[in-house]
């Protein structure tokens, strides 16, 4: 009986992880569509949370980062400085394909949630295993 739940939950986290997938690279959900298919967003609202600035272009325009996903946004670049952590909220423009900011807040308080948010990882790591082995019939759980 408990090899049927815990088969059952984990077809149910991979559908959820799958439908997450999806969901991002379509462009629902996130900024890929900003990048790979501009005319889609296209005069949208758009809010670039917790986003790290690269290099400054011009006096007012700068590229964010997330992750490896490079922005453009249109906004006085004196006001931020590389590698910091800020969110953005603008309007995108496909033409220029760049984010014309309507405000940017600064975070200067991310180090330590992302240190946090690491952390959790490694506990994850650790109690995984304690959860879970590989016995002769495939993954059961323990206890």
């Amino acid at each position: 009986m408990k090899r049927g739940y815990s088969a059952l939950a984990l077809v149910l986290l991979i559908a959820v992880m799958v439908w997450w997938s999806r969901l991002n690279l379509d462009g629902t959900l996130g900024w890929r569509d900003l990048v790979d298919h501009p005319e889609r967003r296209d005069g949208e609202a758009v809010i670039l949370s917790l986003v790290t600035v690269g290099p400054v272009l011009a006096a007012d325009r700068y590229v964010v980062f997330h992750g490896s996903l490079p922005i453009e946004v249109q906004a006085p670049a004196a006001e931020v400085s590389r590698g910091e952590d800020v969110t953005v909220g603008g309007t995108f423009s496909a033409a220029e394909r760049v984010v014309v900011a309507q405000w940017v807040e600064h975070r200067p308080d991310r180090t330590g949630k992302k240190v946090l948010g690491l952390l959790a990882i490694l506990v994850l790591g650790v109690l995984l295993p304690a959860c879970w082995r590989l016995g002769p019939e495939g993954l059961e759980s323990r206890g």
